[in-house]
């Protein structure tokens, strides 16, 4: 059993940063246990971010978008992200470390909204071997690679076959990282969906070649169009 006793000056210093709503004694202990106080809203003002509440301040601390990992993203030449970008990011594993060593791989992405991309494909990725330990690997596997085609009929059978082998609470999870958009699927028979994703293991491998040869040959200055 302990007393939380709140700084005397913490209510003035909180004033003259722009919060002059009544902050009770509670959502003080709250904000303190998230080391959210002074010196890390006035940190956040001298990165840019001003005009918070304190709401958005406690979810960034909490997420632990810490003031070195805003300094880390800037540095690597993301300057003028938002807060909720930083939350995302930081939620996702993407790290300056993480950007500077795909960079130096020589992955080109220009918003960090593609290294977010990258990121949580490499997590499904994961998640996915996971699963095929305990479901059929061939056509988990070969469903995963039909998510990066950009072909709606091999992506609407992919997640057709999904939705019918993963158990309720997992699919359930998942859904939002792996339909990035609506597309056309129909009810059939597992094993009808199976044969046909099976069938259309060829057809991945040539859409995903193309779209990595599209890539390499894109011109540099079209990704700013």
């Amino acid at each position: 059993m302990f007393t939380f006793t709140p700084r005397a000056a913490y209510i003035g210093e909180m004033r003259s940063l722009g919060f002059n709503d009544t902050i009770d004694v509670w959502r003080q202990y709250q904000l303190a246990i998230h080391d959210v106080g002074p010196r890390y809203v006035r940190d956040l003002k001298s990165e840019g971010f001003d005009k918070l509440t304190l709401d958005d301040i406690q979810r960034a601390k909490t997420h632990g978008v810490s003031i070195e990992y805003i300094k880390g993203i800037k540095a690597e030449g993301f300057r003028t992200v938002s807060l909720d970008t930083l939350v995302r990011t930081r939620d996702h594993g993407v790290t300056p470390e993480y950007i500077k060593a795909m960079k130096a791989e020589g992955y080109k992405a220009t918003t960090l909204d593609e290294f977010v991309r990258t990121r949580a494909g490499e997590s499904l990725a994961h998640v996915f071997t996971l699963l095929s330990l305990v479901l059929p690997r061939e056509p988990l596997q070969i469903a995963f690679r039909s998510l990066y085609t950009d072909d709606e009929q091999l992506q609407g059978t992919a997640l057709e076959y999904l939705e019918s082998v993963l158990p309720p609470a997992i699919r359930q999870r998942l859904w939002p990282f792996i339909e990035r958009r609506a597309v056309a699927r129909s009810a059939r028979p597992r094993e009808e969906v199976m044969a046909e994703l099976l069938r259309s293991n060829h057809s991945i491998t040539l859409n995903l070649e193309e779209l990595r040869l599209r890539s390499v040959l894109l011109p540099a200055d079209s990704t700013a169009s």
